[in-house]
């Protein structure tokens, strides 16, 4: 007895529409919810905005961004003060992808953390001529 192509053919086609349809409906789902995660993230207390940035990345299927990702060190590593090289060595145990990056990591990080605004992060000079860094949080964050 030989297969009815016919009627696989039509069933398959069948099938087919099916997840076209539910794949519209998650489509329209995920163009409803994205605006909606964005604009709460600016609302999230202090500690949780840097989190939140590496989200929107995530929402809009980008990678994140070396300079979110700097930010979420500081605010995730679990060390009060780092310094450039703590920053790079937090990113490769997440496994932050440096590819696109031609200069050096350590040089790129150093660059961003210089960058950051003081009403953001407070910067610490060592004996050692070295420079820390650290996100302000609380009352200290809007000095």
């Amino acid at each position: 007895m030989t297969p009815d192509y016919v009627q696989m053919l039509s069933e398959l086609l069948v099938e087919r529409d099916r997840w076209k349809a539910q794949r519209d409906e998650a489509n329209r789902e995920l163009a409803r919810l994205s605006p909606l995660i964005k604009a709460t993230i600016p609302m999230l207390p202090e500690g949780y905005r840097a989190r939140g940035e590496m989200l929107i990345d995530s929402v809009e299927d980008r990678p994140l961004g070396l300079t979110a990702a700097v930010r979420l060190s500081l605010t995730d590593a679990g060390k009060e003060w780092m310094a450039p090289a703590d920053v790079r060595d937090y990113l490769k145990t997440i496994n932050f992808d440096f590819e696109g990056y031609k200069s050096n990591p350590l040089a790129s990080i150093n660059t961003i953390l210089r960058r950051f605004v003081p009403a953001e992060v407070e910067v610490k000079k060592l004996q050692n001529g070295h420079k820390v860094y650290r996100i302000k949080r609380g009352k200290d964050a809007q000095k």
